[in-house]
């Protein structure tokens, strides 16, 4: 079965003809023929072949709302919510005053153009915000602290 696909590499857009009906597959970018090699994964489609396992407490059961990535937490004596990866501060989602529960977003984040919403793993009421949306923030670094 042969399939067309458009992929843009680079900002470079080329048409790539996947012909899957043959072994090895045939492959022709913009019409050129191309030697491949293909690596069979048992991982779904989308998904990388090697998943990092979880660190920290299990999320909470999900009550409808999108958990996005958990905030890092790495000791249960740690009252604050560090940037689980570097990016750019897109917004915060709460005010110095306001109460959280386990799993409540905190903050939105961008990484490789992509948002993530950064979720607390435990309740508290926030103390201190020590970072302003639009700044660029370090993983590890404090985006929100607790009473």
């Amino acid at each position: 079965m042969k399939r067309l696909i458009r992929i843009k590499i680079r900002n470079h857009w080329y048409d790539v003809e996947v012909d899957n009906s043959t072994s090895p597959p045939g492959v022709w970018v913009n019409g050129e023929p191309i030697d491949v090699e293909i690596e069979v994964s048992s991982a779904p489609i989308g998904m990388p072949t090697t998943v990092a396992r979880r660190v920290g407490p299990k999320p909470p059961p999900h009550t409808g709302q999108s958990l996005g990535l958990q905030g890092i937490t790495p000791s249960s004596a740690q009252s604050s919510v560090l940037a689980p990866m570097a990016g750019r501060l897109v917004s915060i989602s709460v005010k110095v005053g306001d109460s959280v529960s386990a799993g409540d977003e905190v903050a939105i984040m961008e990484t490789m153009k992509m948002e993530q919403s950064i979720c607390t793993s435990r309740d508290g009421v926030v103390k201190n915000i020590p970072v302003s949306p639009v700044q660029i923030v370090a993983a590890g670094q404090e985006l929100v602290e607790f009473e």
